[in-house]
């Protein structure tokens, strides 16, 4: 029989997994709205000086180098980089660096006039925040998105780099999406849905199975959205 510690270490880590590909799948959806294509240029051009055996990987030391160069606070950079590697595998490609970048500067590098933001730092105290965010980018002041806002809002000039050269499609990302109004619950439940495809995760045989379990995890956000304006009791708004 399996100790009853081990199967709550287990639920902890699948709990953190599935916190974790909620959050890269958000900031993949934000980076071509809140990242400016000059920002996510310099980005690429960091990565791929790096990349000199150009396998589109590098290890986490240089992914955690380019990243200090435009947020200075550490904790910051290596909490970002930690949620962004959803895998723990230690390597990042261009997409996952992305990704890190906008949770180290949005959500972990600049708190209240600018001061830098108190932990925790883990993927469970970003998802609601990443949802919150997400829905004012994508909805304003509506609590709903729609299919048609959120692809009038992705088109960038980022967008087209993170096609091109991140392993995105966002078309792909959002094939499940229906054409009516969609609420945070809706949404995380698509996202899991789709398990990665899409992304670069997508490409990962194991992916489907890492995100198991997801819908029953829903819930938690209603608990943990703390000074939100709460529509429902289950909603993390």
């Amino acid at each position: 029989m399996q100790p009853i510690a081990s199967k709550v270490d287990e639920k902890d880590k699948a709990k953190d997994m599935r916190h974790k590909v909620l959050c890269y799948s958000l900031a993949i959806m934000l980076v071509p709205v809140t990242l400016p294509f000059k920002d996510f240029d310099e980005l690429q051009q960091a990565f791929f000086n790096i990349d000199t055996d150009q396998d589109g990987m590098i290890p986490r030391q240089h992914a955690k180098h380019i990243l200090r160069q435009r947020c200075q606070i550490k904790e910051a950079v290596d909490a970002a980089l930690s949620i962004a590697d959803v895998h723990k595998s230690d390597v990042f490609d261009l997409c996952s660096v992305a990704c890190a970048d906008l949770i180290a500067l949005q959500f972990f590098g600049n708190g209240p006039t600018h001061q830098p933001l108190q932990g925790p730092f883990g993927s469970a105290d970003l998802a609601p925040r990443m949802l919150k965010k997400f829905f004012e980018v994508f909805g304003g002041r509506q609590q709903q998105i729609t299919l048609a806002g959120v692809k009038a809002r992705l088109r960038s000039a980022t967008y087209r780099e993170m096609e091109a050269n991140a392993g995105v499609d966002y078309e792909e990302m959002m094939a499940d999406f229906p054409d009516g109004a969609i609420d945070a619950q809706m949404l995380t439940s698509l996202i899991s849905g789709n398990a990665g495809r899409g992304t670069p995760l997508g490409h990962d045989d194991n992916s489907k199975s890492n995100n198991e379990g997801f819908f029953s995890w829903l819930g938690l956000f209603g608990q943990c959205m703390a000074g939100g304006a709460h529509v429902r009791e289950d909603s993390p708004f």
